[in-house]
């Protein structure tokens, strides 16, 4: 039973998602846009993360597009 609802949720997510139209609204720079960001800051396509909690492919990450 569980399967089955899990199974028609996912249909129609997927279908919910390719009869989308996403329409760009506008453009702007990400330090005007994005509360408490900062020169230092790192986006990623992730949640917030510190330093700290970063694992260690994610920090390589961020080294390498700094450098």
């Amino acid at each position: 039973m569980i399967a089955e609802k899990i199974s028609n949720a996912n249909k129609e997510t997927l279908e919910r998602i390719l009869s989308a139209q996403p329409t760009l609204t506008r453009v702007g720079i990400a330090g005007d846009e994005i509360p408490g960001m900062t020169k230092k800051t790192i986006l990623h396509a992730g949640p917030p993360v510190s330093w700290e909690r970063m694992s260690g492919p994610q920090k390589g990450a961020v080294i390498g597009g700094l450098i």
